[in-house]
């Protein structure tokens, strides 16, 4: 996995590139916000989709509203 910080004014985006699935879980999802808060200070993340578990995408598993908001 690679970790890339955009910055713009005090903006920090953590941008996550890798070749397989980064999130499997919740619990996964906290573990990488919480990672590049305290590495990188940054409290917004980028992943493509295909890092992501497909069942995140199934609203009848709830996964999605376990960890994302709008800020």
């Amino acid at each position: 996995m690679i970790i890339t910080i955009d910055q713009q004014g005090n903006s920090k985006v953590a941008i996550i590139e890798s070749n397989g699935i980064v999130i499997n879980n919740a619990q996964d999802a906290l573990d990488l916000m919480a990672s590049v808060r305290y590495t990188d200070d940054a409290d917004k993340l980028i992943i493509d989709k295909t890092n992501i578990t497909e069942e995140f995408f199934e609203l009848k598993t709830k996964l999605a509203g376990r960890f994302c908001r709008n800020t």
